[in-house]
């Protein structure tokens, strides 16, 4: 048992490496490439690329919740070593994705053809609109029967090759992007962009998955009614969840486009994917955590699963807290550089607002993967349900007095309801009690918050204006410098978690990183 464990631990600390590195190459991309995209299509163009974006994001809702179910039942029948299930599991749902592919190819067709005029834009725009909608839809069409090809890969837990593929085809996708604003600058050719580097993904993803599993096959005879109605059960609450989440995170634009112009778009935009990437990658880190509790739970590991509630929570939002004040106290320099003084004015203000609730949303996230790996889905729908609510009345009653401030501002207070109900259902399902866990959690996170708070504000009153990219990481990296020894000599068992790693050259220095996360040793040890 020790042994599995420790190789299950390896495996995942591997996963989350390899999400992480994914993460970081998007952000490192975008870091560069969105000022091109930006600067090279105009704000207009820019805007309504992202509104054809978010109806097409709309459209991606038509994915059923069947890929959770086909990473669940591969995973499960691959450590059952039952081939026959795989591919019934796989050729079903390939079935499925060909039908809805069907559907979105006819649908977006439609839309071009009779939405003369989209979200009321000018002629000229509205023309490329269209034709980036036909293009964009075609991809996405394409995409749900070949992306089940890197859903298999997730299921078989082969998260290195998925990320591999996942950056090399963004690195050329991105490539021809900025090739295509070079060059041309229209919307038809963006979308072809973005077409071949999918594709480049889908061949990649389609070959690794016969290469990892050479007994994958679809067939007639494996498209049945049992296994559809397994497909549909277990997705139920992921579809209604994952549509949910889609109306709270996608109706935004939406909502700046009907009441507003694409230039105030472009505007939101940037400070909402501004703060949106600043904490994905700690949630993309932490989203391969949830198989490891629902084995615990099968174990009835339950004190282990308290422990990850708390103390994983706990090292997270030490993560968090620098990219939350970083944001507040540096992101109008960061923006300024970054895009331009215009953009500095015209973001820093929703960026704030987005960034207030970003350890509270990302504490949120480490509750709902244990959630997840408990099975308690259904609250998740409910109260991600509330926040898509929140998000379209507060941001329709708001727009009008307070502009793209007031939309910003619905998403935060949605969003903070949200994480909250997360964290206390969490809490009840981990028998903590919430005195406990934020005591425990929050306390000595708060502490470090203020401090990097104090050394920021005091670097920027002693330092010159940050007018540069090196002043600028000067004073960030100069910060962090001060922060990490201090959150280190704060907490009693990171400081443990530090000498055991230094002194650990021996057996001890194989210790699951999962294990000190959560503060525990695994079950069955």
């Amino acid at each position: 048992m020790t042994g599995l464990a420790s190789r299950e631990h390896r495996r995942l600390v591997i996963n989350a490496i390899t999400n992480a590195l994914y993460f970081a190459s998007t952000v490192v991309v975008v870091f560069f490439v969105s000022p091109i995209l930006v600067h090279g299509l105009g704000d207009n163009r820019y805007g309504a690329w992202l509104l054809v974006n978010s109806v097409v994001a709309y459209m991606a809702l038509a994915e059923l919740g069947v890929g959770a179910s086909v990473v669940r039942y591969v995973s499960r029948f691959d450590g059952l070593h039952d081939q026959d299930a795989i591919n019934r599991i796989f050729s079903t749902s390939l079935f499925i994705f060909g039908c809805v592919g069907v559907v979105l190819l006819l649908t977006t067709s439609a839309l071009a053809i009779f939405w003369a005029r989209p979200f009321g834009v000018d002629q000229t725009v509205a023309d490329e609109m269209r034709w980036l909608l036909v293009v964009l839809g075609a991809n996405l069409a394409i995409a749900f029967p070949l992306g089940l090809y890197k859903t298999v890969l997730v299921g078989l837990g082969q998260y290195p090759i998925v990320n591999a593929v996942r950056i090399s085809s963004l690195i050329v996708r991105n490539v021809l992007l900025v090739a295509c604003v070079h060059y041309d600058g229209s919307l038809l050719t963006i979308g072809l962009a973005i077409t071949c580097g999918s594709l480049l993904d889908h061949v990649c993803s389609t070959a690794a998955a016969y290469r990892y599993l050479p007994g994958l096959r679809f067939g007639w005879r494996f498209v049945d009614r049992e296994t559809l109605r397994a497909i549909r059960g277990y997705s139920g609450y992921v579809f209604l969840t994952y549509i949910a989440y889609r109306i709270a995170t996608e109706s935004n634009p939406l909502i700046v486009g009907a009441f507003l112009t694409p230039t105030a778009v472009t505007y939101f935009g940037i400070a909402c994917s501004l703060s949106n990437q600043a904490g994905d990658g700690l949630r993309t880190a932490i989203a391969v955590l949830t198989p490891t509790v629902s084995r615990w739970d099968a174990l009835g590991a339950e004190t282990a699963i308290a422990r990850l509630l708390v103390t994983g929570t706990r090292y997270l939002l030490y993560m968090a807290v620098p990219i939350q004040v970083g944001l507040i106290l540096l992101g109008r320099q960061f923006i300024a550089l970054w895009m331009g003084t215009t953009y500095a004015q015209q973001c820093y203000p929703a960026l704030v607002v987005f960034a207030m609730p970003l350890a509270l949303v990302l504490a949120q996230a480490m509750s709902a993967r244990i959630l997840e790996g408990l099975g308690k889905v259904a609250p998740l729908f409910v109260l991600t349900l509330v926040q898509g609510a929140l998000v379209v009345t507060l941001g329709v009653a708001l727009i009008g007095p307070l502009g793209i401030i007031g939309v910003a501002t619905a998403a935060t207070v949605a969003s903070v309801v949200q994480s909250v109900g997360v964290i206390v259902i969490a809490c009840r399902a981990a028998r903590v009690p919430i005195a406990k866990y934020s005591w425990r959690s929050w306390t000595l996170p708060t502490v470090a918050a203020a401090y990097i708070s104090g050394v920021w504000l005091l670097g920027r009153w002693l330092l010159p204006p940050i007018t540069t990219w090196a002043s600028f990481f000067g004073t960030g990296l100069g910060g962090m410098a001060l922060y990490v020894p201090f959150v280190v000599c704060l907490d009693p068992s990171l400081r443990r978690i530090v000498k055991s790693t230094i002194s650990g050259l021996g057996a001890g220095a194989h210790a699951a990183p999962v294990q000190q996360l959560a503060g525990v040793s695994p079950p069955g040890d």
